[in-house]
């Protein structure tokens, strides 16, 4: 896998996040859930998201050094 590749596969699980985030948000369970509780929320995301983003571009270098160009 070409580091493209990883780059624009790693965008769209970005955008898989920010997608189901708006779904989620816009169910009715949540709309009583306070400002506080969705900060935690929030922040648990972007917890997940910055170590799906790490990992991402460990394989980004892993395949970027396996490669012999």
């Amino acid at each position: 896998m070409a580091w493209w590749q990883i780059t624009f596969l790693s965008q769209n699980v970005g955008m898989l996040g920010v997608y189901q985030t708006g779904v989620r948000s816009e169910s009715p369970s949540s709309m009583s859930v306070t400002e506080a509780e969705r900060i935690r929320q929030l922040e648990r995301e972007v917890s997940r998201l910055r170590e799906e983003r790490d990992i991402l571009r460990k394989a980004a270098k892993y395949f970027a050094e396996e490669t012999n160009w």
